[in-house]
């Protein structure tokens, strides 16, 4: 008997909806819980720049080379295309730094079981 209604804009938006039907306490009428989902468009990732990169050795060597590139424009859209060359090329470089830090963790976890 007990049901919960919703219209097509609202299967739309949240399209993953599931109702489980509670049991009854107080009353002749069952609590219905709902459950929903909303769908997140994924995408990439935004950059975000990590403070634990600063402690690697070969960061700042790393920074200066992609910063040292030649650029043609003005100071502002120079300015513009270092910082997406350094953007993409830390993207890159992170992938290398992840490997080092699961290495790292990897070997204490070894000295540790020892």
């Amino acid at each position: 008997l007990d049901r919960a209604f919703c219209n097509e804009e609202f299967l739309q938006q949240w399209n993953q909806v599931s109702s489980i039907c509670l049991p009854h306490l107080h009353s002749d009428h069952h609590p219905l819980l709902l459950s929903s989902k909303k769908d997140v468009a994924t995408g990439p990732r935004p950059f975000c720049f990590q403070g634990i990169w600063l402690s690697h050795p070969t960061f700042k060597d790393f920074v200066s080379k992609v910063w040292s590139c030649s650029y043609f424009g003005s100071p502002m859209s120079i300015l513009v295309n270092k910082l997406k060359d350094l953007k993409c090329e830390l993207k890159l470089w992170n992938w290398e730094f992840d490997d080092l830090k699961l290495n790292i963790s990897k070997a204490i976890e070894n000295v540790l079981s020892i």
